[in-house]
């Protein structure tokens, strides 16, 4: 799963065993290895375009953080595509 360095993050950054800049790198990390996976299924699709919706809750409202990982991933999506 590659976001189980993220998560893990998530869970220890409020109990001090893991750094702001270990999770930073592993969000990261994280995000880029989602954005190249989902450029090679887009290619091997032979689709030159996808859209990124917003993430929403459990009820299907978008949220704040929600628009934030659409917008994060958008940016590497293009990043990736290049």
């Amino acid at each position: 799963m590659r976001f189980a360095p993220a998560l893990w993050c998530l869970t220890f950054l409020a109990s001090g065993l893991a750094s702001d800049k270990v999770c930073a790198e592993a969000y990261d990390t994280a995000l880029k290895g989602v954005a190249a996976n989902l450029v090679l299924k887009l290619e091997d699709a032979k689709q030159h375009s996808g859209t990124v919706l917003d993430f929403t809750d459990l009820q299907g409202a978008p949220t704040e953080l929600g628009r934030f990982l659409a917008q994060e991933l958008s940016g590497y999506l293009v990043g990736a595509g290049k």
